[in-house]
């Protein structure tokens, strides 16, 4: 839906995932400079699997990597 809007791929992805990423900055135990751009790193990743192998794969690595 995102990129019916703003018409570019990285915007329509960047955009989701800053607003994911500053929503998950105010637990108490990470430090709140360094952890909106660790988010937004891992965002895009996330964002960049969904666009190119899908749903499925991005909430098993989703899931993959919180196991850890």
């Amino acid at each position: 839906m995102m990129k019916k809007i703003v018409r570019n791929t990285f915007i329509a992805c960047l955009i989701p995932t800053l607003i994911w990423a500053l929503g998950h900055t105010l637990y108490p135990i990470y430090p709140v400079i360094s952890r909106p751009i660790e988010l937004t790193i891992v965002g895009l990743i996330f964002s960049l699997i969904f666009l190119r192998h899908g749903y499925i794969t991005v909430m098993f690595s989703h899931v993959s990597s919180t196991a850890f």
